[in-house]
């Protein structure tokens, strides 16, 4: 029933397989019966409600968007990352609020470089930038583009040419 009418003291009327829902003699409320089999579901008229609770996903994605900008500039980077991947659902703006949230217990900046830290192992998740906040490694450093190949010649090196001759010679084996 209407939100006007809570705690006021309303006639209910079965008939057929709908319930009327009257209120000082005007009809405020009309739903339909949940069959038998469907125990414990219950129907929701979004008319019903305030017009403060009627709001959209993207509504909610809009206000978190903000949110997470004013965290930091690589949790925005994170949040849109997040929104963006395959598989994302009506639900996970939950995940979105859990990091928001963690600002509080631990500060914009170790949120906003969990996210970062996140983002560069792909980790899109709550559970991920929970854990870099909790185990401290926010401040680590995260390298980019490293490259674990010694690019200096020293008298180690070796061209791979004379790799291939040694191959056609039958000195090396794949």
């Amino acid at each position: 029933m209407p939100y006007e009418y809570a705690g006021r003291e309303v006639e209910v009327v079965e008939m057929g397989s709908f319930l009327r829902v009257f209120f000082e003699g005007k009809e405020i409320a009309l739903h339909q019966i949940v069959k038998n089999n469907e125990k414990g579901k219950y129907v929701t008229n979004k008319e019903h409600y305030p017009s403060s609770k009627n709001i959209t996903i993207e509504d909610i994605l809009s206000r978190q968007r903000g949110k997470m900008a004013d965290i930091g500039d690589w949790t925005l980077e994170f949040f849109e990352e997040f929104i963006r991947q395959e598989g994302f659902k009506r639900y996970d703006y939950r995940s979105i609020s859990g990091i928001i949230a963690l600002k509080e217990r631990f500060g914009a900046e170790a949120v906003d470089n969990a996210c970062k830290r996140a983002l560069k192992f792909g980790g899109l998740s709550y559970k991920v930038v929970k854990n870099i906040c909790e185990k401290g490694i926010s401040n680590l450093p995260v390298y980019e583009d490293e490259s674990y190949i010694n690019e200096e010649k020293t008298e180690l090196y070796r061209d791979m040419r004379e790799y291939d001759k040694l191959l056609e010679m039958g000195e090396l084996q794949r």
